[in-house]
């Protein structure tokens, strides 16, 4: 398997300021942006910013309970 790109998927409660502050700060340059779902360019990689939910706070880890565990590679 070739590796073609690298996402980083980060939480955003206010979506246009969390684009503002990655664009601004760190030169991101935005590839695709909407309330919910964002994606930056960085060279290859892509920051994507997810700002689903309510800003209800959960506890950290609770996704584990429907991801698969990786798949260890020789």
């Amino acid at each position: 398997m070739k590796l073609e790109k690298v996402k980083y998927v980060l939480m955003a409660r206010d979506m246009d300021r969390a684009v503002a502050f990655y664009v601004g700060t760190f030169g991101l340059r935005e590839g695709f942006v909407s309330p919910w779902w964002s994606e930056l360019l960085f060279g290859d990689a892509i920051v994507a910013l997810h700002g689903g939910g309510e800003g209800e706070q959960t506890a950290t880890g609770s996704a584990s309970r429907w991801m698969m565990p990786p798949r260890h590679v020789a």
